[in-house]
């Protein structure tokens, strides 16, 4: 009885640790990264499922660390490692979802 009590805690431990945890649009960042924020400008999207394909869209790309689209505001705000990715692949990645970014801006360097 008391090696099943602990194969269950044991069990329950690696189940609990390979749990996936975090939001989805976000990838955890190392520390070496040059990562700067922008936001772009994006027409077209009416819709939470807009803003979602073009997360999914962006956050497909190396070197994206966070995006958060909005269709109210009618921006994409995207943060990315600078070594690994650039403004005009995450503009292109949006464009060939149907989109048309008009315009960007850097917010941050990190």
């Amino acid at each position: 009885m008391k090696k099943l009590l602990i194969f269950f805690a044991g069990l329950s431990i690696v189940l609990w640790s390979c749990t996936e945890r975090g939001n989805p649009i976000q990838k955890a960042q190392p520390d070496s990264l040059k990562s700067i924020t922008s936001r772009l400008a994006v027409e077209g999207m009416s819709c939470t499922g807009c803003e979602n394909t073009i997360a999914s869209a962006v956050m497909q790309l190396g070197g994206v660390i966070q995006v958060k689209a909005d269709y109210q505001k009618g921006d994409v705000v995207v943060t990315y490692d600078t070594t690994l990715v650039d403004l005009s692949s995450i503009s292109q990645a949006i464009e060939d979802k149907g989109y048309s970014v008009k315009g960007s801006e850097q917010q941050a360097k990190l």
